[in-house]
C-alpha cells in the first residue's frame, strides 16, 4: 500500500472520480466502457490501490465530460499551501 501525500492524493483522485461518476449516474462498469478502461482498474482508481497515468486520467476526464483540472483539484488543491482547494 502506497503512504504519504501521494497516495492521500491518489485517495482524494479516486473519490472525485467516484463522486463524479455516481452523480452522472453510470455504474462501475457503464463508466468503464465509456473511458475504455477494466472495470477492475476503475475499482482500484477509485480506492486508491492503482497510480494513474496521465492517457488514463484524460480517458477518465472525457468519460465523465469534465475537465482535467476539475478532477485533479481535489486530489492536490489542499495540498497547496493557501490554496483552499483552489489552483
Amino acid at each position: 500500500r502506497m503512504e504519504g501525500t501521494t497516495y492521500t492524493q491518489l485517495r482524494r483522485f479516486g473519490n472525485a472520480i467516484r463522486a463524479a461518476r455516481t452523480a452522472a449516474r453510470l455504474s462501475q462498469e457503464s463508466f468503464a466502457e465509456l473511458a475504455e478502461l477494466d472495470r477492475t482498474y476503475v475499482s482500484k482508481v477509485e480506492h486508491a490501490k492503482a497510480n494513474v497515468s496521465f492517457e488514463n486520467i484524460v480517458r477518465i476526464s472525457r468519460a465523465l465530460k469534465l475537465k482535467i483540472i476539475r478532477l485533479t483539484t481535489k486530489a492536490i488543491g489542499k495540498m497547496i499551501p493557501g490554496s483552499n482547494g483552489h489552483i
